[in-house]
């Protein structure tokens, strides 16, 4: 089940793949321009914006989607929605990892790494024998957010960059609050 409902939310990873594909190789280029920390900050916003969109419309074409998979399988379909909010937190982490790489402290990206796999394997042990796949899609959404937390601690206090955090919590806060409506309000049918 879990398998399968993971297909739905690879549309999102592969956004995330494709931006980060792009865009490592500007931010490298661009690190030594004057405004360059102001033009990552902007970046982050519009792709806050673009995950969320993506995030709400496969939420909101869900009824579609599901085709990719095996009717046997939509029981999963409520795990959706967690994993692709996790995915939204590591394309957030994605972006947010260059200071470590910019600054030549690529070792945190080790730690921080570390953190995410204990997260997944300790909590995975916990959660899975009481909740089954939706424990685990559980999982999933605490080890991005924890990455993408710790990551951007780190990088205020060891290279800052002028994100505007009150804009993206918004734009979290609404898709959020657009897939709740979406998914769990508006029944499915």
């Amino acid at each position: 089940v879990y398998g399968d409902v993971c297909k739905i939310a690879v549309f999102l990873s592969i956004f995330i793949n494709a931006f980060r594909l792009g865009a490592e190789p500007f931010f490298f280029s661009y690190a030594k321009n004057e405004n360059a920390r102001q033009t990552y900050a902007t970046i982050l916003n519009y792709f806050v914006v673009a995950l969320s969109l993506i995030f709400v419309g496969i939420v909101a074409n869900i009824e579609i989607l599901k085709g990719f998979i095996d009717s046997e399988y939509w029981v999963g379909l409520n795990a959706v929605p967690c994993l692709l909010l996790g995915y939204v937190c590591l394309g957030i982490y994605s972006n947010l990892s260059i200071w470590y790489r910019l600054s030549d402290q690529t070792r945190y990206g080790l730690y921080i790494s570390v953190v995410g796999a204990i997260t997944t394997i300790v909590f995975n042990i916990l959660l899975v024998p009481k909740f089954g796949y939706m424990g685990s899609a559980w999982v999933s959404l605490l080890a991005y957010f924890s990455m993408m937390t710790i990551s951007y601690v780190l990088g205020q206090k060891n290279y800052p960059i002028p994100y505007d955090l009150k804009r993206i919590i918004v734009y979290m806060v609404i898709s959020i609050g657009l897939v709740t409506l979406s998914f769990w309000v508006f029944e499915r049918n």
